[in-house]
C-alpha cells in the first residue's frame, strides 16, 4: 500500500510514534491511536478524523487518504471474532 500512488496514511497504535516508523507515519499524515484509551480519547480520535474530512470538503485541503484496519481477536486461536 505504501507504493500506491495515493500514498495513504494509516491509523496506528500510539507506541509507533516513538520509533523510526513515526517519521514515515507522520509524512503520510497518519493518525496515532492509544489502543487502551478511554472513551474520551476514542471520541477525540473520531473528532480528529471528522475534522479532517470537513477540511477536505469545505477548504479543499489535500490530505492523504487514511487506511483503517479493524483488529480482531480470537477465543480459541482458530476463529476471528
Amino acid at each position: 500500500m505504501l507504493l500506491s500512488p495515493l500514498h495513504p496514511g494509516f491509523c496506528v497504535k500510539a507506541e509507533l510514534k516513538k520509533t523510526i516508523f513515526g517519521i514515515v507515519i507522520d509524512s503520510l499524515e497518519g493518525i496515532y491511536i492509544n489502543r487502551g484509551g478511554t472513551e474520551e480519547e476514542r471520541n477525540k480520535i473520531v473528532e480528529t478524523i471528522m475534522a479532517r474530512q470537513i477540511e477536505i470538503e469545505d477548504s479543499g485541503k489535500n490530505y492523504n487518504p487514511i487506511c483503517i484496519f479493524p483488529e480482531g481477536t480470537t477465543t480459541n486461536g482458530d476463529y476471528l471474532l
